[in-house]
């Protein structure tokens, strides 16, 4: 029986801007035994992850990790996008090498031959990941997916901004306090000869112009 410690998570590098392409290619192969596919859960975005039992070429797992943010589109409106974390890199939890710690060069050919992969980080040798690389990494994927889409824009105390939403539509603020935890300003409105506190989204406001 093989030794599941030899199932490892490596690191994939491919060509920019084919992440997508490339783990879309592998799942395709991967899925075409039905006994092979492990249904993703709940949350979990088919695009960016893959799960298997490990009968083609000793493919357990793929995934890009990724972040939400938000971003003003052409018409000014903000809207949800992915963003992958490390650009240019595929995760991939697979089995390598045998029980005599002998490399499997037809599960190393699948990856390398499928098109838009560079290589496996550690070239000809490939260098599994850390029991901390690993957990850090499925940590932070996990609460990128769970956490509130979060804007691409940092603010800063001080700055000007535009109000968007709300009774203040189209006024000016002067930011006073930032909490980038809950995504909330707490800005002062000028009217009326004073200044009104308000708090608002980062998704409410934008710079000027």
């Amino acid at each position: 029986m093989d030794n599941d410690n030899n199932i490892r998570w490596y690191v994939m590098q491919v060509m920019s801007g084919h992440e997508l392409a490339v783990l879309a290619t592998l799942s395709a192969k991967c899925s075409r035994d039905v006994a092979n596919v492990i249904p993703l859960a709940e949350g979990d975005d088919v695009k960016y992850h893959g799960k298997f039992n490990g009968l083609v070429s000793g493919v357990y797992e793929l995934t890009i990790p990724f972040r939400r943010i938000q971003e003003r589109n052409s018409a000014g409106k903000m809207v949800e996008k992915i963003q992958k974390l490390f650009p240019g890199y595929v995760y991939i939890r697979i089995r390598l090498k045998d029980e005599a710690d002998k490399w499997l060069s037809e599960n190393v050919s699948f990856l390398r031959e499928t098109n838009g992969v560079i290589g496996l980080l550690g070239g000809q040798k490939p260098v599994a990941l850390t029991d901390k690389e690993v957990a850090d990494m499925l940590q932070n994927q996990e609460e990128s997916q769970e956490e509130k889409a979060r804007p691409a824009v940092i603010f800063n105390v001080g700055e000007t901004i535009i109000i968007d939403e709300g009774p203040f539509l189209g006024s000016e603020g002067t930011i006073e306090a930032v909490d980038n935890e809950r995504q909330k300003l707490q800005i002062t409105v000028h009217m009326f000869g004073r200044g009104v506190p308000v708090e608002l989204d980062f998704g409410q406001v934008r710079r000027p112009d």
